[in-house]
């Protein structure tokens, strides 16, 4: 990531939301953290407004339908190695483009998803670059990287972990 980033931003200047269509694989990296530590594992419940069948099953009116994103978002039949963190998902063969899943929505889905989804990209795209641009971080090599995998509960909390931050030489 850092070196696509050196590459098409450089370091005489900040990265800037023009340069996402040049950065996939940052994109991609963004795009996977998001996909396994989803904060929101349920997204939020809505309301059935009229009777509904899907595939069999009758939703009536009135009733309480909650999306398990986790379930989606973690499921080995739709991503195959789920739990790994493998940014490549998201790029096409030759690692230039992004490629769209459906199945890729870690701020819920249909007319309901986040009102604040492309404003969060957008931060988060700033943010990584920015930093991934300044700085190299690493693990702390005293401290153990904990298993990654999220209590039960409503939200999703990360782990307390510790890490090194390190100036990038220009």
């Amino acid at each position: 990531m850092q070196k696509e980033i050196d590459t098409v931003v450089g370091t005489s200047r900040q990265p800037s939301l023009t340069d996402r269509p040049n950065l996939p694989y940052t994109e991609a990296v963004i795009m996977e953290v998001l996909r396994l530590s989803n904060v929101f594992p349920n997204g939020v419940m809505h309301r059935m407004l009229d009777d509904f069948e899907f595939h069999g099953f009758l939703f009536p009116k009135g009733v309480t339908v909650i999306s398990n994103l986790y379930k989606i978002l973690h499921d080995p039949e739709i991503w195959g190695d789920a739990d790994t963190f493998r940014p490549e998902r998201f790029l096409s063969e030759d690692g230039k483009k992004l490629v769209k899943h459906e199945a890729f929505v870690p701020f819920s889905v249909g007319k309901r998803q986040c009102l604040g989804e492309s404003l969060a990209r957008d931060t988060l795209f700033l943010i990584i670059t920015c930093i991934f641009q300044k700085y190299t971080i690493i693990s702390d090599p005293e401290k153990p990287i904990p298993d990654f995998e999220p209590p039960p509960g409503f939200l999703h909390e990360t782990k307390h972990f510790k890490f090194l931050v390190k100036n990038r030489e220009p």
